[in-house]
């Protein structure tokens, strides 16, 4: 069993976080500190910097995320006031995967401190997630790939000869913009064409693979030229053999969190989000999938 280093729970207070401050604000993740003589002597785990008026501020985030340590004790609270008094900071907030002791929400209140929690919803927000993962997966492989080019777009002969093998990672098809232009592999041309929602309307979720030739220029709408050695050929097709299958993984949801205030007062705390994460087998095109749905607060609260 790997060992947490609490890397999840700092990536996932860092993008609710971020989503909540004014644009222009930047969030660094595990940012190390040296002294004079390069000697890493810190390492924070959120660093929140942004313009305020014409002062710039800074914010600490600690994240405490050890479920066999019980409740943040008050000793990590004052370690908090500590690093904000040495290094600078305008504010600290601390996160806890296992909630507060009564010592840590007293050092908090007196230090000025904000609590936020990670911790497991109870059922009425269970209600509102789905047991098995919402997503569905468009497979699109493709077996052989024909590209016909000639000296004209409409030349008959042209459409009569297929080109020689060419690698399908190599950047080889020029294409046209109305105002430039950029070079694409094989490869990223058919990333291209299997992000088309046309491509998709006849495959049905869940069900047996089905085999298809595409004409890429048709579906895209656009025009290529083959870029060679000997010279530049204009392309007139491009046809791709390939399987399209949409696959419904079985993806369990493992956990249903709350991101919220730690408060002493029972019914009196504020959520600020809610997280969804459900996990796939080891060996499943997408291992684990992580949903968070933000809260907005309502502004028009307190209007008469």
């Amino acid at each position: 069993m790997s060992r947490n280093d609490g890397s999840k729970l700092e990536q996932l207070v860092a993008q609710i976080e971020g989503h909540f401050l004014p644009a222009g604000f930047e969030v660094a993740s595990r940012t190390p500190v040296f002294n004079a003589e390069g000697v890493q002597i810190a390492e924070f785990d959120i660093v929140i910097t942004g313009q305020i008026g014409t002062g710039r501020v800074s914010w600490l985030i600690e994240c405490r995320d050890r479920p066999a340590g019980g409740p943040a004790p008050g000793e990590w609270i004052e370690q908090l006031v500590g690093r904000r008094t040495r290094f600078g900071f305008d504010k600290v907030m601390a996160v806890s995967s296992t909630g507060f002791s009564p010592s840590a929400v007293e050092a908090a209140r007196a230090a000025r401190i904000d609590l936020r929690v990670k911790s497991l919803s109870s059922e009425d927000v269970l209600s509102w997630l789905p047991l098995n993962a919402p997503l569905f997966i468009r497979d699109g492989r493709y077996s052989a790939v024909r590209i016909f080019a000639g000296l004209k777009p409409d030349s008959s002969e042209a459409s009569h000869k297929p080109l020689g093998i060419i690698a399908t990672d190599v950047k080889v098809l020029w294409r046209h913009t109305e105002t430039d232009g950029d070079t694409l592999s094989i490869q990223e041309l058919w990333q291209r064409l299997a992000n088309k929602d046309e491509l998709w309307k006849d495959v049905k979720e869940g069900g047996a693979p089905i085999g298809v030739t595409i004409n890429a220029l048709e579906v895209l709408q656009e025009g290529y030229t083959l870029v060679g050695e000997s010279g530049n050929l204009p392309v007139e097709s491009i046809e791709f053999d390939a399987t399209l299958q949409v696959v419904i993984p079985r993806m369990p949801l493992a956990e249903a969190t709350e991101y919220s205030s730690a408060v002493s007062r029972p019914n009196s705390k504020e959520a600020f989000a809610r997280v969804g994460t459900w996990k796939g087998p080891e060996d499943g095109i997408i291992k684990e999938l992580t949903f968070i749905g933000f809260l907005k607060k309502d502004r028009e609260a307190g209007r008469s």
